[in-house]
């Protein structure tokens, strides 16, 4: 699934339901993560504690730089997730290259021009070229999506646990659709931890 990285640092989370392991992994050159173990901690503490069972893991990653190429990111769930010690359904929160943009296609659906609209209202400032849209990757702006990322990522991991053993069947549209809707009902409880622009 993921290289291995190194881990910097390793803490947990517990709820009523159990513990959340929160890792933090060394980063490499040229990246960094926008979130903090502290942030997700707290993140977490506003959620729904119900929400949380059964989570495993939500994990500052570090992408290599080929996965990161193939498919870049802020953030992605993983219901099977397996590495070392850590087995079950997994939060990724993706570090970034703050001095390269994302690249998205010119022709966007209509959820594609949702989620830009969203990324620059936390902060992102958005170039649209010829060819390619440029998205940038301040931190501050990274920081923001990925809370809500981690709240987003949160929603698909409430549709596995309603019935993990349909999850795997479910369309694509399907399990988008829930993460958003779960995401926009939470949308307010992590903007304490936003970062104002100015």
């Amino acid at each position: 699934m993921s290289h291995e990285a190194n881990i910097a640092r390793r803490a947990s989370w517990l709820g009523k339901h159990g513990t959340v392991t929160l890792i933090e992994d060394e980063t490499i050159q040229g990246y960094q993560h926008a979130l903090s173990l502290e942030d997700v901690a707290a993140s977490l503490k506003l959620l729904p504690e119900d929400d949380l069972r059964g989570l495993a893991a939500v994990i500052l990653h570090q992408p290599s730089r080929k996965e990161d190429a193939a498919h870049p990111r802020w953030a992605a769930y993983f219901s099977d997730y397996s590495r070392n010690d850590i087995v079950g359904p997994t939060i990724l929160l993706e570090a970034v290259r703050p001095e390269v943009p994302n690249r998205w296609p010119v022709s966007l659906g209509p959820e594609d021009v949702r989620e830009l609209k969203l990324l620059v209202d936390e902060g992102h400032v958005i170039d649209r070229q010829e060819r390619v849209v440029l998205i940038s990757n301040d931190i501050h702006a990274v920081r923001n999506t990925q809370l809500r990322s981690l709240v987003h990522e949160l929603g698909h991991h409430v549709d596995y646990m309603s019935n993990p053993a349909s999850y795997a069947s479910k369309g694509k549209n399907h399990k988008e659709s829930f993460a958003i809707r779960y995401a926009r009902h939470h949308a307010d409880v992590l903007d304490g931890l936003r970062f104002a622009r100015s």
